[in-house]
């Protein structure tokens, strides 16, 4: 542990993310001075020493001592769960699988506590002493988990803490916005935590971007309690613009307008400065960088974006880590530029990044976003990436995420865009390339193609590369594995929060996984 003392590491934490709160006010301070720290014993006390491991954790740069002090969190957690089961360390245990990306192993351990705690809180029959609290606050999430992680401290139940903890981790799930089970559990949240901003902002926009229009209601309710936010009003403007209810879309562009004449240089009330008749909108990303995106919830990253305030895939923790300075990166299936902008910061002028992308919507997007930014250095290439160069046709879902190249002209079905296809070897010379260090591959299951296009790139340049795994409704991509480990290339997951990259053994272990890493053996 390090030298400061335990109630001096959370009072840091406090106050770098609550600095109006001080320990001494609020409940959990009574179980924080009679902790023993030195051989903690009952739940709370194993639970507020967790707590300290974890920030301990967090706050270490060297990996291995931070490995050293989560496994000593997670060995002090589930000791305190066999001796009592308490509520609030199995939650804490959740945050750990959570922050760590074993997401469906921490679900499952969440929704089976909130069940059995419910009648703890609200029979009314038993009291807890309130324990210490952590909730992790990086890039993704900021204002939301200050907003939980304030409302948690001040309850003096550690059941009540327990429940509202379970919550907050499982509403900012990726999830909730792709099916009915994430809808049931914002409305349980909101039901539980019922004067909540940010949940009832999630609630609205999960609820539009399933098409169901109550969600108005919840955006509503959030605007009543934070009426002067400016993504809950960018969620209203975009709301009635999608239902083509001008007259209330203009309301709330006025309202952002107002709020940008009076805040020109803040980027959150940007989007207010475009016309109603723009396809797109702007929203803040990865610190001071101005993203355009479709002005629609059918759009999976508008609505990811304005809920979680950060795309939701762990491996952008490394991306953002591993992408330096002069770096060459080369993106497919760039979609609006999410990994494309990322890395443009990263590299800098002396770098250079190319955005490949088919949909003629989201290349005017790429644009629009490299020209507001002035990132003069990101090249955008229009078209599709592939095996040979040729014309191919794009099939156009709801959700331009999810659009993909027609293999064979038997399976077209609705609307699709014809668009021109090349070899990423093509873009060496155009681009006149003396190294690629990352490839990004997203191409909705074409990317066998996409590197079978790519062989002086892949055998001359050995680039680390980042691809889709899990695309829409196909299973693991087990060909692209294959494919890679012929050439020399080595198949990794990423493990965020103790950014590990963990080597898989086998074929099998790729079920399950979003996204995989691959490292060539000679580089």
């Amino acid at each position: 542990m390090s030298n400061n003392s335990p109630l001096n590491i959370y009072q840091e934490y406090l106050y770098k993310n609550l600095p109006h709160l001080d320990l001494s006010s609020l409940p959990m301070e009574k179980s924080a001075e009679k902790t023993d720290w030195e051989n903690p014993s009952i739940a709370i006390e194993l639970n507020n020493f967790a707590v300290i491991q974890i920030l301990e954790a967090q706050n270490s740069q060297d990996i291995g001592l931070r490995q050293f002090y989560l496994e000593l969190a997670i060995e002090t957690l589930e000791t305190a769960i066999e001796r009592e089961n308490h509520p609030l360390c199995i939650a804490h245990l959740g945050i750990i699988k959570s922050l760590t990306g074993e997401v469906n192993s921490a679900h499952n351990l969440q929704y089976t506590t909130i069940i059995e705690i419910l009648p703890l809180v609200f029979s009314c029959q038993e009291e807890s002493i309130a324990g210490l609290i952590y909730l992790p606050i990086f890039n993704r999430n900021n204002s939301k988990n200050k907003e939980n992680l304030e409302l948690i401290v001040k309850q003096n139940n550690s059941y009540l803490q327990a429940l509202y903890l379970l919550i907050a981790d499982l509403e900012q799930s990726q999830m909730v916005f792709y099916n009915s089970g994430g809808l049931r559990l914002l409305n349980l949240a909101n039901q539980i935590i019922p004067h909540s901003f940010n949940v009832k902002l999630n609630l609205g926009l999960s609820n539009l971007f399933n098409n169901l229009y109550e969600g108005l209601l919840y955006l509503h309710q959030a605007f009543n309690l934070q009426p002067e936010n400016n993504k809950i009003i960018q969620a209203l403007y975009l709301a009635y613009r999608n239902l083509n209810n001008h007259n209330l879309a203009n309301l709330f562009l006025e309202k952002g307008q107002k709020f940008y004449q009076n805040n020109p240089h803040d980027l959150s009330w940007r989007w207010a400065s475009l016309p109603i008749t723009n396809n797109w909108t702007y929203l803040e990303f990865d610190d001071n960088l101005l993203l355009t995106v479709e002005a629609s919830f059918k759009s999976i990253v508008t609505a990811v974006l304005l809920a979680q305030e950060d795309w939701f895939e762990i491996e952008m923790e490394m991306w953002r880590d591993e992408i330096k300075s002069g770096m060459t990166v080369i993106d497919v299936g760039a979609n609006v530029g999410v990994y494309t902008f990322t890395a443009a910061k990263r590299v800098g002028k002396n770098g250079k990044v190319i955005a490949v992308e088919p949909f003629s919507k989201c290349v005017e997007s790429l644009e629009e976003t490299r020209k507001v930014n002035n990132l003069e250095w990101v090249e955008i290439c229009a078209g599709a990436a592939g095996e040979t160069n040729k014309t191919v046709k794009l099939s156009l879902h709801q959700a331009s995420e999810l659009n993909e190249i027609i293999k064979d002209d038997s399976d077209i079905k609705g609307n699709y865009q014809e668009v021109e296809c090349f070899t990423l070897d093509s873009l060496v010379e155009k681009y006149h390339l003396s190294t690629v260090d990352w490839l990004k591959l997203d191409a909705e299951g074409n990317e066998i193609e996409v590197l079978q296009g790519s062989n002086h790139i892949l055998s001359e340049f050995k680039p680390h590369i980042l691809y889709e795994n899990i695309a829409g409704s196909h299973s693991s991509n087990i060909p692209v594995a294959e494919f890679l480990q012929t050439i020399g290339y080595e198949l990794f997951y990423y493990q965020p929060f103790l950014k590990q990259l963990i080597k898989l053994e086998s074929l099998e272990e790729l079920s399950g996984k979003l996204n995989i890493i691959a490292q060539h053996s000679g580089k």
